[in-house]
């Protein structure tokens, strides 16, 4: 396995529970269960959306701090899509 691979995939792991995802479903919470998408304006179940950056996190190859800081960025640099 490519060392790059796994490190990627254990970054995203972490970042499944970030806080600063966690606090951007929080704010596009309607309702139990509800989120508010970003783009549409619609409302759908918690398993149909996504949480996405704003600012694409890119590769890691070649730019490990690089990618970790986009990664981990604010709540504010994050979007709830349908």
């Amino acid at each position: 396995m490519n060392l790059n691979s796994w490190l990627r995939s254990q970054l995203r792991r972490v970042w499944l529970r970030s806080p600063m995802r966690t606090q951007a479903l929080r704010e596009a919470r309607v309702a139990r269960g509800a989120y508010k998408c970003a783009e549409c304006g619609e409302i759908f179940k918690v398993k149909e959306i996504q949480v996405d950056h704003i600012i694409p996190a890119g590769s890691l190859i070649g730019d490990l701090g690089g990618f970790v800081e986009r990664l981990f960025c604010p709540a504010e640099g994050l979007q709830v899509v349908c």
